[in-house]
């Protein structure tokens, strides 16, 4: 769903999840048309300090966010990130079980970064 300013709804995740465990069902994919830069603005928060990371390759390879810095506990953090259209996003925590995710919604922005 479209917003007034054009941003799209691309996913949102809460709830428990276990270490490593990918937060969304399905990997998110861009929804790109005339090979438009698309970024994806991310906003996170998690029960507990820890590390987040995202992968653009269905898991294959996973990248720490926040320069390998563990994002706050109870704190809203906002990250854009850039995508191709051949990418296939998701997140998770790597190494803490049971961190409650507060809030991850993806909107999808068009643009450059």
């Amino acid at each position: 769903m479209a917003s007034s300013n054009g941003d799209i709804m691309i996913g949102s995740a809460s709830g428990v999840k276990a270490a490593n465990a990918e937060w969304f069902t399905a990997d998110l994919t861009a929804d790109i048309e005339n090979n438009i830069a698309v970024v994806f603005e991310v906003q996170v928060s998690v029960s507990i300090a820890v590390a987040v990371e995202v992968t653009f390759d269905s898991g294959s390879n996973w990248t720490v966010l926040n320069d390998s810095t563990a994002i706050g506990a109870n704190k809203i953090h906002i990250f854009d990130i850039k995508l191709r259209d051949t990418d296939t996003f998701n997140m998770r925590t790597p190494t803490t079980s049971g961190a409650t995710i507060d809030v991850c919604t993806v909107d999808q922005t068009n643009g450059g970064c």
